[in-house]
């Protein structure tokens, strides 16, 4: 049987943040009238992503890896944005105004 693992809010920070980029990027597909919600969703996820990023390094936590891994592959993707074929600049600018 494995000890009690205390479950520090921080721990939920960063399957919370993907989560709300998920629904984000999932309302975005749906209908127009989502449009804000799904805006919402999804720069909050970022938010919350490059918050926990910054908790995780100042208590030297291991998930600051795949924070910094999924800001950076969102950088790149901004990034290279103007290069995608024009149904993913579309989806791009629905996102991100």
């Amino acid at each position: 049987m494995q000890p009690f693992r205390e479950q520090r809010p921080t721990n939920a920070l960063t399957p919370g943040a993907l989560l709300l980029m998920f629904f984000g990027v999932v309302l975005a597909l749906q209908d127009v009238q989502w449009q804000l919600v799904s805006m919402a969703s999804f720069h909050a996820g970022v938010s919350l992503t490059a918050v926990a990023l910054c908790i995780h390094l100042c208590r030297r936590h291991r998930a600051w890896r795949l924070e910094l891994l999924v800001l950076v592959m969102l950088g790149v993707l901004l990034t290279l944005a103007p290069l995608l074929p024009p149904p993913f600049q579309d989806f791009f600018e629905y996102l991100t105004p």
